[in-house]
């Protein structure tokens, strides 16, 4: 082996192209063309040390690794990269330009270990081996999980809310994961109005429209953990301010004379309600604060029996979900005077 080495050191110092007689003692080396410098330089053999960064993409589902090396060669034409996954023997993965000192492997299967080596190389061989570097993908991220909202209506200068829901995620704890709210109708619900409250997995959004404004707003909050996100999205609807139901409900009594009754006579009238807001119960029918009929449902169809001489105060009672009303009247009645006696002529003396 040193005679070897000492022939080649002789050919270098001889600065001149090398003849096929000087090959004849390496026929193996036959295919070697140039001068003798060039026949020497191989990539150089230092090792370099090799560094592994791990990383987990946050753009893709795969995991990533990044190596970092020192280019000690100063006449490689690149670098050769291969990869252990799990144990398995190195292969050939990749290769990089000269003077190139970093490489991502990408798309790598998560919770998986993989090393790493690398050389240089240039036409007349390769150098030694880094040292291997070897490191852990991150495990597979779950997105973190926001129940489902319900879409909401309110009315104008009234807020939404709170509105509960929950927050959960399996790698991170519910109180470390952030959450952001927007509106898709900055003039009616800015984002600033939406106002997230709670803690842990419980929490709660109040929405406050703007001042005297109606109309609608896709709520959308958005759950993240940092590395994936998810997020729920609600209409909201701003109504505007309802008039009362006492202000809109009309009672009216059709069909009914009304005035003076004979005693025992009866007279069939109807009660009308419109401009109710809610469900009618039932419409009630009052002779001197006496219950004499219910009906349950339209038409409000009654009678008035004259039973009794004297003034009635009749009362119609409409009962609905959101209130009591009424309509009242009066009836009198009366007997027809008692017959005349018998009656009798007496004639009278003439005055002539």
């Amino acid at each position: 082996m040193f005679i070897i080495l000492q022939y080649i050191r002789d050919l270098c110092k001889r600065r001149k192209p090398i003849t096929s007689s000087d090959l004849l003692l390496f026929p193996h080396q036959t295919h070697v063309r140039g001068t003798a410098k060039s026949f020497s330089r191989r990539p150089k053999t230092r090792f370099a040390i090799l560094a592994l960064v791990a990383a987990l993409s946050t753009v893709a589902p795969a995991a990533q690794l990044t190596l970092s090396w020192s280019d000690l060669s100063d006449n490689e034409d690149g670098f050769s990269i291969e990869r252990s996954d799990n144990g398995s023997p190195f292969t050939q993965i990749d290769t990089v330009a000269a003077n190139t000192t970093t490489y991502t492997d990408a798309n790598l299967a998560p919770s998986a270990v993989y090393s790493y080596r690398l050389n240089a190389y240039n036409q007349f061989g390769a150098s030694g081996y880094t040292n291997t570097a070897s490191a852990t993908t991150a495990p597979l991220n779950t997105p973190p999980v926001i129940s489902a909202i319900s879409d909401q209506s309110t009315f104008e200068n009234v807020n939404a809310g709170p509105i509960s829901f929950t927050i959960s995620d399996a790698e991170s704890p519910a109180q470390s994961l952030i959450i952001t709210a927007t509106s898709s109708n900055q003039t009616l619900v800015p984002n600033g109005n939406i106002v997230i409250s709670g803690s842990g997995s419980s929490r709660t959004a109040t929405i406050a429209p703007s001042a005297s404004l109606t109309g609608n707003a896709t709520i959308t909050i958005t759950l993240s953990d940092g590395i994936d996100s998810a997020s729920e999205s609600f209409l909201t609807t701003v109504d505007p301010t309802p008039i009362p139901e006492s202000d809109t409900i009309q009672l009216s009594i059709e069909e009914f004379a009304g005035g003076l009754y004979p005693l025992g006579q009866s007279d069939a009238f109807k009660a009308v309600v419109t401009g109710a807001q809610s469900t009618i119960q039932r419409v009630e029918f009052f002779d001197n604060g006496e219950l004499v009929n219910t009906a349950l449902n339209a038409p409000y169809d009654f009678t008035f029996i004259a039973s009794a001489s004297g003034n009635h105060a009749l009362k119609i009672v409409v009962t609905t979900d959101s209130g009591v009303y009424e309509n009242s009247f009066s009836a009198i009645v009366g007997t027809p005077p008692d017959n005349p006696d018998t009656l009798t002529v007496a004639s009278s003396p003439s005055t002539e």
